[in-house]
């Protein structure tokens, strides 16, 4: 079992983030004014740059509504100062206090015995309600925003039911939020409190109030977090876990920043009996005009992932920007070592692109890679890669140059890949007859020539290349005709040839309300013989059919198949499979799909489905099933019920059953109970298949207004559960 409490002090991450937006401004009202107006208030002095006002001050400028007992605004800086019940209103959020300092040049504001009622807009996706914001005071920049003395809840209630107190809380958009003396307050009771605590807003999952549970690989645990600052912009925080299956373990987190340098060190390691470490660490730094980033990450059995085995990864990347581009030097090294064997793998790369001009651009690559293993397998090899290419009036010249090269004694090396060099040239008849002629005839064509590696022979061949395509559609009434040709043809140094002849013919035809015939034709064939793998294709010659026609408004009925003329020519069965679907839709509230396939060489029904939804208010019923024609089993049907409520309580079920091994693989429930801004929640999480399968139950608290990740729902592989037929469905 799994119990983790109150989860919604993480949430208070989200308000602030959106906060600074910290110091930035709520969205503006597209109806107010953008000049400066004064609607209300008395003038009691001008100097043509400031205005001052008094008694019940209402202006407005820049899309906002400003209230104040008085107000000063200066023209030239764009900043107001409002005092006596200061009030700013954009669309959707408002910003109170005694007194509001608003600068609408840099969209920032810093207020006094503050109040802000945050929307779900302003919040950018953070909340699905208003959050209620007080504080003592508050401002900043919008890179690092602090508040003293702040209280946030979701609940509209004069005396709120539940509130998030600090004493102050300094925000670093997508860094972090920190803060000091939390306190979660239910119905006047302090539920909780920390002197201080980080909450990094860049990632996922961390978790800094107790988690307690079970899970097969480390039996009962409590795991612990606590943060501690350090001079500056750095703190750490310092793990103390407990596993009954593994023992304890103790980790420590370095999270450290200065002017040009961020970076970030985690170790962690388990001493019981299967003694499991990991070191990893993310640095990154302005070095001369350009930028260093390195990773390394270094695993000693980890249990979950590789437990007999120790892993090494490292990378390293220099960034140097140029007017025109940058150029980019990197390191990568990857080793392990599990069960006797080892094996390393490393590469040096270079690569510089530049835009000369807009018509002119050029890339560069190149690349040394090794590897080599115990087991005595040795290679090393270098990549290069130029491109450049040119747009000119008529016609796009592109240049490449491409080469493998191995290195030492490596054997067995081939590449097929390498162009020795290629001169490429496209063009269209819009580029060379002009736009009327182009959207008579839309021709495309290209041109190439180079030598390219000849696998046969490990040498190389001169190929020139000439393709010319065209694809155009016509309609008329409800009528469309498509149709499209292609000719390639290839010639080679060593006396061989190869053209290929492609062409298409399409019919359309619309009637009725959504009913629709199509008919196509493909031939595909090529002639002669190529010498090169990338040039050789294969053979097409059928016909394709697709009818779609709404019986009833409510029900739409589509059949698709096609006739395979090879197939008949070598006597075997040229139907293709026959596919067959319809749709009934009598209401808003109801679906209802079936589709079923008939392999016409097989001749059995090969796969049915169905698939039904019903939506009423919010609950919501999905129903999905899967029959196996060809083993004559249900194969998996799914079940999701969501949105059952009783009073306060709300029922939530899904349910995937695999009809092959005639057992669950998945079973979800989920019951909540409203608390009017707040909601307790068990899940009952049950995998029976996929990576760390197994049970898992959750009691927590969370407020209505953040959104929260829960596992109701979804699979061990991420997929979903429930409303479907399962994979390959």
């Amino acid at each position: 079992m799994r119990a983790r409490a109150l989860l919604a002090a993480i949430a208070f991450a989200g308000v602030v983030r959106a906060q600074t937006q910290g110091s930035q401004l709520p969205k503006p009202n597209p109806q107010a004014s953008q000049e400066f107006k004064i609607l209300g208030g008395n003038l009691e002095s001008t100097d043509g740059d400031t205005y001052v006002l008094t008694g019940a001050v209402r202006a407005q400028f820049k899309g906002y509504d400003i209230y104040a007992d008085k107000l000063a605004f200066t023209r030239s800086t764009q900043i107001a100062r409002l005092e006596g019940n200061g009030r700013l209103v954009g669309e959707g959020s408002e910003v109170f206090g005694d007194v509001v300092i608003v600068d609408f040049k840099n969209d920032t504001f810093q207020f006094e015995d503050g109040k802000a009622r945050l929307s779900p807009e302003m919040l950018k996706g953070e909340a699905k309600d208003d959050v209620y914001l007080t504080a003592g005071s508050g401002g900043g920049t919008e890179a690092n925003f602090t508040i003293r003395k702040g209280m946030f809840t979701t609940c509209d209630k004069l005396i709120p039911h539940s509130k998030f107190t600090v004493d102050s809380a300094r925000v670093r958009p997508n860094k972090y939020v920190e803060l000091r003396n939390a306190r979660l307050e239910v119905l006047g009771h302090t539920i909780f409190g920390v002197p201080y605590l980080v909450i990094p807003l860049i990632e996922d999952g961390t978790r800094y109030l107790p988690d307690i549970g079970q899970s097969p690989d480390e039996g009962y645990y409590i795991k612990t977090r606590f943060s501690t600052p350090l001079p500056g912009e750095s703190y750490f925080d310092t793990r103390v876990d407990y596993m009954t299956k593994l023992g304890p373990a103790f980790g420590l987190d370095y999270i450290y920043e200065r002017d040009g340098l961020t970076g970030k060190i985690k170790a962690y390691t388990v001493s019981g009996a299967d003694k499991f470490s990991t070191i990893s660490a993310t640095h990154q730094q302005d070095l001369g005009p350009g930028k260093l980033m390195f990773d390394a990450n270094y695993q000693s059995h980890n249990y979950l992932t590789a437990p007999q085995s120790t892993l090494i990864n490292t990378r390293a990347q220099y960034v140097l920007p140029w007017m025109s581009g940058n150029s980019r030097f990197s390191w990568y090294r990857v080793g392990s070592d599990r069960a006797g064997f080892s094996s390393l793998s490393q590469s040096f790369s270079f690569s510089d692109g530049h835009a000369w001009n807009k018509n002119f651009n050029t890339q560069l690559d190149a690349n040394l890679a090794r590897s080599e293993s115990s087991s005595g397998t040795d290679s090393e090899r270098f990549d290069l890669r130029f491109n450049s290419r040119m747009d000119l009036r008529t016609v796009t010249a592109d240049l490449l140059y491409q080469r493998s090269i191995p290195v030492g004694g490596t054997a067995g090396f081939s590449s097929s890949t390498d162009r020795t060099p290629m001169l490429t040239l496209k063009t269209d008849s819009r580029r060379l007859f002009g736009a009327d002629f182009g959207r008579v005839w839309p021709l495309q064509s290209e041109f190439s020539i180079g030598e390219l590696a000849d696998p046969a022979s490990g040498g190389t061949l001169t190929r020139m290349d000439f393709n010319l395509g065209l694809n155009r559609t016509d309609t008329k009434g409800n009528s469309s005709l498509r149709w499209s040709g292609g000719f390639k043809q290839g010639i080679y140094s060593d006396d061989t040839a190869q053209y290929v002849l492609d062409y298409s013919l399409g019919w359309s035809y619309a009637f009725g309300r959504r009913s629709k015939l199509d008919i196509g034709y493909r031939n595909h064939r090529a002639f002669g013989f190529t010498p090169l793998s990338i040039d050789r294709t294969g053979r097409n010659d059928a016909f394709s059919v697709d009818l779609s026609y709404q019986l009833v408004p409510t029900l739409l009925l589509t059949a698709r198949s096609g006739y395979d003329v090879l197939q008949a020519d070598r006597g075997s069965v040229p139907w293709q499979q026959l596919w067959f679907q319809s749709a009934w839709n009598p209401s808003k509230s109801i679906v209802v799909k079936t589709s079923s396939t008939y392999d016409t060489f097989s001749q059995v029904w090969s796969n049915m489905r169905l698939d039904a939804t019903y939506n009423v208010g919010d609950m919501r019923v999905g129903f999905g099933t899967r029959y196996d024609g060809r083993r004559s089993v249900w194969g998996s049907s799914s079940l999701l019920l969501q949105g059952l409520k009783f009073g306060r309580t709300t029922f939530s079920t899904a349910l995937d059953w695999n009809g092959y091994t005639e057992r669950f693989e998945a079973q979800h429930y989920s019951i909540i109970y409203d608390l009017h801004e707040a909601e307790m929640v068990l899940d009952f999480i049950d995998n029976n298949v996929g990576f760390r399968s197994g049970r898992q139950i959750a009691l927590f608290f969370r407020l209505k207004a953040f959104p929260t990740r829960s596992p109701f729902g979804s699979g061990t592989r991420g997929q979903a559960i429930g409303g479907g037929t399962g994979i390959g469905g």
